[in-house]
């Protein structure tokens, strides 16, 4: 795992999981991760990549992470609202005077329940951070689905 509790907290400024949580999702984004990068981030490549780089990769892990525990957070709601329980979703949030209305929203609900949209909200967060650029004149490109002949020159 490339990322770690103290830079999700410190750096990425996260407070939506908890010590506990973070090591099961911070796992699930980091394979995530690997996998769209065909595996040119894992552990032990990402420290051969610029540190502006590495930071791009670990917040991107951070902003992943927090949306698996979005997941698992509505899909426990979709399954307690089947069985008769009330879901505790928020539906909208206010903050002069806090109100917060509890519900399901099903526009957030269905693009959590759907495989295909959340694949797609997780890509998107992933292509913010994940993208081609220029370090020190150096092009750098994770997410090119394209593989050099030797995979040993991408690194």
């Amino acid at each position: 795992m490339f990322i770690d509790y103290t830079f999700y907290t410190t750096v990425y400024g996260g407070t939506g999981l908890t010590s506990q949580e973070f090591t099961k999702y911070a796992q699930k984004a980091c394979r995530y991760i690997s996998a769209e990068t065909m595996d040119r981030v894992t552990d032990t490549k990402i420290t051969k990549y610029p540190l502006e780089l590495q930071n791009d990769i670990r917040l991107c892990a951070c902003e992943i992470a927090e949306k698996y525990k979005m997941l698992d957070k509505i899909e426990d709601n979709i399954l307690k609202s089947a069985s008769g329980e009330k879901g505790t979703t928020i539906k909208s949030e206010k903050s002069g005077q806090a109100s917060i209305e509890y519900g399901s929203s099903d526009a957030i609900i269905n693009t959590f329940k759907d495989p295909k949209s959340f694949k797609k909200y997780i890509y998107k967060i992933f292509s913010e951070y994940i993208y081609p650029k220029e370090i020190n004149g150096v092009m750098w490109n994770l997410a090119s689905k394209v593989l050099p002949e030797c995979r040993e020159c991408m690194l």
